[in-house]
């Protein structure tokens, strides 16, 4: 072009340039999908703040054209039509829309403006994977203890132990120890049942936590100087913690006694507190592919009882035992116990024992057992003039006891009545020898409350 003429070209392109530039950011802005802002638990966009002063009123909320994202809120989501839907619910947007991996996208319908909002079924309705959100925590609501915090029934009092050791600062020893600050029993063989008969010297050999109250009534011999046919009564609890699945502690003996011998018997009705045993116990076999483990423990009788009911013969004595149990064909089960009791002084005998069991499993409910004792005096003491002894409830001292020997035969049952955590036992006994000692018929009762 000449000189003094003005060029229209450069003002044609700067005009391209600019109404491109304003048809993209048109389109970018139309199809832009608004983000919804949680505003007083609804669900709203920009073009919707006009709305929230109503919000009683659904129709007063504006159409967007891009998808609206819904936000939880209280474990319901809030659609943008202000409507609360069910919950776990999901807003497809015009642009979105949410299946399922297994269905085929919905099909949209052109409206000739806008795209049409589509909202699937499947989206509504999402498969909840349980457990992924807890609703109480979402809503507020505290949570109710968890069934795993109930053991048996003894689960606050095991609490409160399992506290005070550790603000005792007891921890790490317990932990040189490999020792459970939760007492549990060791469950890996609930299939087996503890004995009923002898119950202060056949041990069961599992470490286990429980409280055991035990019940005997026992009638005696007529032909026996000192009880002349009277019934002697037994009320004891037994307790014992597991430390882990190894090394336990037991109480198999403390409470009361009494007996009310009959004519021409030289004693009177009596009761009074009973002799107390106590010690450690060590799973040493722990089997639990082959169903088979062992224990040994060493019991102490503290003579601390009264003298009446005579409950402290001399110093006392240590009970050195082995015990076992073995699984056969599923549903038979066999236990077994051996020890001495071996006197602190003189004054006392001593005595040898060997106890077995045998038991059929029903349903893992029902027990039917058979149990047979022995016990064999090796040696007598200087409590008492007399030829006979006090199997698992005395030690008299008796000195003609040497050589004594009585076998007994126990038939009874257990009952799983919540399962490991409450079991009731009974079994009635009675001698197989000709000598007795005290013994001409017994009942044991027991109920065994287990964590």
């Amino acid at each position: 072009m000449s000189h003094g003429r003005i060029s229209i070209w450069p003002v044609l392109l700067a005009l391209v340039v600019l109404g491109s530039e304003a048809g993209c950011g048109a389109v970018l802005a139309q199809n832009a999908p608004t983000l919804g802002v949680p505003r007083r638990g609804r669900i709203v966009t920009g073009e919707q703040d006009s709305a929230i002063a109503d919000q009683t009123n659904p129709a007063s909320y504006t159409q967007t054209s891009g998808p609206t994202l819904g936000l939880p809120h209280k474990s319901r989501l809030t659609t943008k039509t202000g409507q609360e839907d069910s919950p776990n619910a999901l807003v497809a947007g015009s642009y979105a829309s949410l299946t399922r991996p297994d269905q085929a996208a919905p099909r949209t319908q052109w409206s000739g403006s806008s795209p049409a909002t589509v909202v699937s079924r499947a989206a509504l309705a999402p498969d909840v994977v349980r457990g992924a959100v807890d609703e109480n925590y979402l809503s507020g609501t505290p949570s109710p203890p968890s069934a795993s915090a109930w053991r048996g029934g003894l689960a606050a009092s095991w609490d409160w132990l399992q506290r005070s050791v550790h603000d005792s600062g007891l921890g790490q020893y317990c932990e040189w120890f490999h020792i459970k600050t939760t007492f549990e029993s060791d469950r890996a063989f609930d299939e087996f049942i503890s004995p009923v008969t002898n119950p202060f010297f056949f041990e069961d050999p599992r470490a286990l936590t429980e409280l055991r109250p035990v019940f005997i009534l026992q009638n005696t011999p007529k032909a026996n100087p000192l009880f002349a046919g009277g019934n002697i009564e037994m009320f004891a609890l037994q307790a014992r913690l597991a430390l882990n699945e190894r090394l336990s502690i037991v109480m198999p003996k403390l409470g009361f006694i009494a007996f009310q011998p009959d004519a021409p018997s030289p004693l009177g009705d009596e009761i009074g507190f009973a002799e107390i045993i106590l010690g450690p116990k060590l799973t040493f076999w722990r089997d639990d592919k082959s169903n088979i483990l062992a224990a040994f423990g060493v019991n102490f009788e503290i003579a601390a009882g009264g003298g009446e009911v005579f409950q402290s013969t001399g110093s006392g004595s240590v009970v050195p035992y082995l015990t076992f149990g073995k699984e056969l064909l599923d549903n038979l089960h066999f236990l077994g116990a051996i020890g001495y009791r071996a006197a602190f002084d003189s004054d006392r005998s001593d005595s040898f024992f060997l106890s077995l069991h045998a038991d059929y499993e029903f349903y893992r409910v029902i027990y039917p057992f058979l149990e047979v004792n022995w016990f064999h005096y090796t040696s007598g003491g200087k409590g008492l003039v007399a030829n006979f002894e006090g199997g698992d409830l005395f030690n008299f001292g008796s000195t003609g006891a040497a050589g004594e020997d009585i076998v007994t035969l126990g038939v009874g049952g257990r009952v799983k009545i919540l399962g490991d955590h409450l079991q009731a036992g009974a079994a009635f006994e009675f001698p197989l020898t000709k000598g007795k000692d005290i013994l001409d018929w017994r009942l044991t009762l027991d109920l065994i409350w287990r964590y």
